[in-house]
């Protein structure tokens, strides 16, 4: 108690008395509200210490006593349910825990810096002192998270267990009709549910209270939090995984809160459809009883204001939209991953002097690429002489090989690409009315989301290579990655820099993925939303007879982006096909000779995720292209067709006409990008890893 109060009060201290700007209060809060609440948690754990206990003997007497083998098996399976969900959400915690504590003990420690701001007492800069004050500080967070920990699982195992009663009632309610001396007991158990959930809600109803006020404030403050840092910042992940922790943390509260009231009214059917008819006319009106009473559920309520159901989980994320929104808006994330590999220099920068600058920006990172790529070339070409020592290399050289190509088609296309975005944004498939709006926002929210998303994934993967080479290989003086290098890098010196250099071009490779395929599937789904935009319009020729030559104008637009984009970037994707193919059967085999226990297991799992992830993208939206332009033909059949004159009759069928043979996109001619290439790409990589694992 005393460590997490005093890392609590520190803090609360520091903001007080020396915080006095924005940036420093943001940095600080949100920590602190999660140190808060986590001393509201052991307070209100050790206050209800004697109503723990009486809550958990209820569950072991009858009538709450599970007595049949039925019985038994329902009380396992929740019980089973709750020991996962508590192993689950201490991962997560915990992993968020050590993330912060690895990340800080690699760059605040060095530098002298505690993990989190405070104000204390006394000097820690002491080099007796500093050690203790920083021990304290990471001692005491994790304490807090394990607090976090037991206060959220024991409040929804009790809502776990509140089911269970429900699910061992309907079952002994089920059985009374062939032993009617049963239906006594189920009326005394209805009766304690109501009581055991009522003394659940009583006690600790002022901790959920303070739980869903703090996750809205945590949210907001993180997102003000994400607009700050940058996706290649540390800071970046720690943000993303505290968020995952504090929302998974609410929604435990409110889907179990949200289940005992759906299960509880559920009753009612469940009786229904039981064969009362059987019954006599004293257990008929028994039965009455019991759903006249289930007709109210059962609802936990944080401090007799918020419902514990889902509604209020979506409640709290709507809180944070505002924040939210800001954070999308301020810059396109596709192009600002364009921007940072060196293959799009920002409008702002129109001076020569800017344009030099990005233009050696763009010069740096090239090289730096190409010059890891050719270390691993030739560390296969010279060095390597057995299979175990070229799959180690081959695996990760094909992923850097596919980042040469696309950086350089993203330059050489650089003029193609602002092209196609001008496209979008004129007549006439610029959106223009309401309706056409939402329909374009929604599509680029989606752009976005899949963007962000997609680089939290391959990021991830860098972070979990980084951190793990630098606990294994670093201590070992080993680098990351096999290389062969004309010089010795055994030096100090030396090897830092060719250490360096490894995970800096590793970094900037993997946002070279994320920026090129972000890129191209937001392309496609560009030419989704036109469609869904044509649709839209052709509904409105009953009306507007007027529109119709710019719908015409805007399916042949359509059609015409969509060539370009598969001319321009065939190659690319072609490239990624068979990269993906080769090291999905590479990895595999990986797999086959790591164990579960060892670092580089997690990396190749996460290394295999991002390149499934990355095909899938490709085959899934030229998949939605093909079936969305095919689908053109049925909604303009299911338009009000019938009233429309002659000539727009013939006009329309023309368009129909065109639509029968849908928008494909290929690679190089040969395979098609839809979902039946990506199982074929993974039959080929299984066959692929069948063969090397034979020879």
């Amino acid at each position: 108690m005393l460590l997490i109060y005093t890392f609590m009060l520190s803090q609360l201290m520091d903001l007080i008395i020396i915080v006095d700007n924005s940036n420093d209060f943001t940095d600080n809060f949100y920590v602190l509200l999660a140190m808060i609440v986590s001393c509201c948690k052991m307070l209100a754990l050790l206050m209800n210490r004697s109503n723990i206990e009486m809550l958990i003997k209820t569950l072991m007497r009858k009538p709450f006593r599970p007595v049949e083998p039925d019985e038994m098996k329902i009380r396992q399976k929740f019980e089973k349910l709750i020991q996962s969900n508590t192993l689950y959400y201490t991962i997560l915690v915990e992993t968020t825990c050590l993330s912060v504590a690895v990340t800080s003990l690699l760059t605040e420690f060095k530098k002298g810096n505690l993990t989190f701001r405070a104000w204390l007492p006394f000097d820690y800069s002491s080099s007796q002192l500093f050690p203790f004050v920083y021990a304290h500080q990471l001692i005491s967070f994790t304490m807090g998270s394990v607090h976090h920990v037991a206060c959220d699982s024991l409040i929804c195992g009790f809502l776990v267990h509140i089911c269970c009663q429900i699910e061992i009632l309907e079952h002994r309610l089920r059985k009374s009709a062939r032993d009617p001396n049963i239906l006594r007991e189920c009326v005394l158990q209805h009766n304690n549910i109501f009581k055991f959930a009522r003394i659940v809600n009583k006690k600790f109803r002022i901790t959920i209270f303070i739980q869903f006020v703090v996750s809205t404030l945590v949210m907001c403050f993180n997102l003000y939090q994400f607009t700050k840092s940058t996706a290649l910042r540390t800071k970046y992940m720690q943000l993303i995984m505290y968020t995952c922790s504090m929302l998974s943390q609410i929604f435990f509260y409110c889907w179990y809160g949200n289940e005992v009231k759906l299960r509880s009214r559920q009753l009612i059917n469940n009786i229904f459809e039981m064969e009362w008819f059987k019954f006599n006319e004293t257990a008929q009106k028994t039965l009455l009883m019991v759903m006249r009473r289930a007709v109210v559920p059962i609802e936990f309520t944080s401090a007799c204001v918020i419902s514990m159901n889902l509604d209020s989980f979506v409640g709290l994320l709507k809180t944070s939209y505002s924040a939210y929104n800001i954070l999308k808006q301020t810059q396109d994330s596709t192009f600002k991953f364009l921007t940072i590999c060196g293959c799009w220099r920002p409008d702002s920068w129109t001076s020569s002097c800017k344009r030099v600058i990005y233009h050696m920006h763009t010069f740096f990172v090239l090289v730096l690429i190409n010059t890891f790529t050719l270390s691993q070339l030739l560390d296969i070409i010279l060095t390597v002489d057995n299979a175990d020592d070229f799959t180690d290399n081959f695996y990760m050289l094909l992923a850097m090989i596919v980042s040469c190509c696309k950086m350089l088609s993203m330059l050489i296309n650089r003029k193609n690409i602002a092209l196609l975005i001008n496209i979008l944004m004129e007549t006439p498939c610029r959106p223009l009315e309401p309706e056409e709006m939402e329909i374009h926002n929604k599509f680029d929210k989606g752009v976005q989301a899949n963007t962000i998303h997609y680089a939290i994934l391959v990021e991830t993967t860098c972070v979990c290579i980084t951190l793990t080479s630098l606990l294994t290989d670093f201590r070992r003086r080993t680098l990351t990655f096999r290389a062969w290098l004309p010089y010795d890098y055994s030096s100090s010196i030396l090897f830092y820099i060719t250490y360096a250099h490894q995970l800096i071009s590793l970094i900037i490779g993997s946002v070279l993925h994320v920026a090129c395929d972000g890129l191209i599937c937001g392309l496609l789904v560009h030419i989704c939303c036109q469609i869904k935009i044509l649709e839209s319009r052709l509904r409105r020729i009953a009306y507007e007879p007027g529109i119709l030559s710019e719908c015409i104008l805007q399916h042949n637009r359509i059609f015409d982006f969509a060539i370009t984009v598969n001319e321009k970037f065939r190659f690319t994707i072609a490239i990624q096909f068979m990269v993906s193919t080769l090291v999905v059967c590479f990895n595999l085999y990986q797999l086959t000779r790591s164990t579960t226990t060892n670092a580089k297991y997690v990396q190749l799992v996460l290394y295999m995720c991002s390149m499934l992830t990355q095909i899938f993208f490709y085959c899934w939206y030229g998949n939605e292209v093909k079936l969305k332009s095919q689908q053109l033909v049925s909604n303009i059949f299911d338009m009000e067709w019938c009233i429309l004159d002659q000539n727009v009759k013939k006009i329309l069928l023309l368009i129909m006409r065109r639509s029968t043979v849908p928008i494909e996109f290929t690679t190089a001619y040969i395979i098609s990008m839809n979902l039946d290439s990506f199982v074929g790409l993974l039959k080929t990589s299984y066959s692929a890893y069948n063969i090397l694992q034979q020879i």
